[in-house]
């Protein structure tokens, strides 16, 4: 406990008050924000990575977002079978989308042997808890753009039981990535999709965002638009 209590006085050391108030405005998270940039927290993660690291994940209080983050990377270079556990029980402290986006772009462990993992991927989008959908998305989303995937994708989304804002954009967000490297397959799903409106809308809205897509593209995908529901 010693050692963890001095690693977060050292920590704290770290932050900048000026960008803890920006981050404040753009995430809302029950953890303390210190305002330690991203590529600090990934850097001071490797460093630690060297050693062992079991009094952290053992001690750690999760108060602040930085500490919950760190707890993150460590448990994103951990090898199977550990990782799986360790993954699981790190789920429920993520309440907020910068936590659950960072901790995904350090999952290179789906990267390999990923026709293995995929039905551990999609089963977190039946979960009650949408950052713990939303996890399964941005997982899905990085990995997972292979169009042999596709059709179990859009059954698993269609299914999704949860209405919240950072679920529904992970949506669009997946949708629109996917675009543009199946963009007949994206099409054809959302001229007949059973999502709502509004996520339909903001995936068409992300495709045309994105520089990377023609313009007769996006003006084709225009017409998909749907009413918004009443």
């Amino acid at each position: 406990m010693k050692e963890y209590q001095a690693w977060i006085e050292e920590l704290k050391k770290s932050g900048e008050e000026s960008y803890a108030k920006f981050s404040q405005k753009l995430i809302k998270t029950k953890y303390e924000i210190l305002g330690i940039r991203l590529p600090k927290l990934r850097k001071m993660a490797k460093e630690l990575a060297c050693e062992d690291t079991s009094w952290l994940l053992a001690d750690s209080s999760n108060q602040y977002l930085e500490e919950v983050m760190i707890k993150g990377f460590l448990i994103a270079t951990k090898k199977e079978p550990d990782f799986w556990q360790a993954f699981a029980n790190f789920l429920p402290l993520i309440d907020n989308w910068s936590l659950c986006d960072s901790f995904c772009n350090s999952l290179k462990i789906f990267s390999y042997e990923k026709e293995e993992k995929f039905t551990k991927v999609i089963s977190l989008l039946k979960a009650k808890d949408p950052f713990t959908i939303r996890v399964g998305l941005v997982i899905i989303l990085l990995y997972y753009r292979e169009r042999k995937y596709l059709k179990t994708i859009f059954t698993a989304i269609e299914k999704i039981q949860v209405e919240h804002y950072y679920v529904d954009m992970a949506i669009a967000w997946l949708l629109a990535e996917n675009y543009e490297v199946h963009p007949r397959e994206i099409e054809n799903f959302l001229k007949k999709t059973k999502l709502k409106a509004w996520t339909v809308n903001k995936a068409i809205q992300k495709i045309n965002e994105s520089r990377r897509i023609s313009k007769e593209e996006k003006e084709k995908m225009k017409k998909y638009k749907r009413r918004k529901e009443k």
